[in-house]
């Protein structure tokens, strides 16, 4: 399908037994959004030699990871659809995520060609 605003995947979290999270299939739209948030974020940091004090103290890396091709916030924020966690799925809840799930989660989202062994976790469904 080529359109990814109505396909959605329920992923099952190896890591926590009976855990899973909706996603949406990112477009290319959203990933080229989050490849350019991670793209800014390294931008301000290698400009961080150059910034006053005061400058530098405003900007908020604390969502950045170094290496990472994709900005994971960007990509999690607008493909989570829903989760089984009893918390409501919101920002400041998806901030809380370990490093497992988020790991995890923006590898499948990335990597939609991945092993079969990781597509057995997996259900499709269509939102109508």
């Amino acid at each position: 399908m080529s359109l990814t605003n109505k396909l959605t995947q329920k992923i099952y979290l190896p890591h926590e037994e009976g855990v899973w999270m909706m996603v949406r299939m990112p477009s290319l739209a959203i990933l080229t959004e989050a490849r350019n948030a991670q793209g800014m974020q390294a931008l301000m940091i290698s400009k961080l030699d150059t910034m006053g004090l005061e400058e530098a103290q405003k900007l908020d890396l604390s969502l950045w990871r170094v290496g990472d091709d994709y900005h994971w916030f960007t990509l999690l924020q607008r493909c989570l659809v829903e989760w089984s966690y009893d918390e409501p799925l919101t920002p400041e809840n998806i901030k809380e995520l370990d490093q497992a799930t988020v790991e995890y989660l923006v590898g499948q989202l990335v990597h939609q060609e991945g092993a079969e062994e990781e597509k057995k976790d997996t259900e499709l469904s269509m939102i109508t």
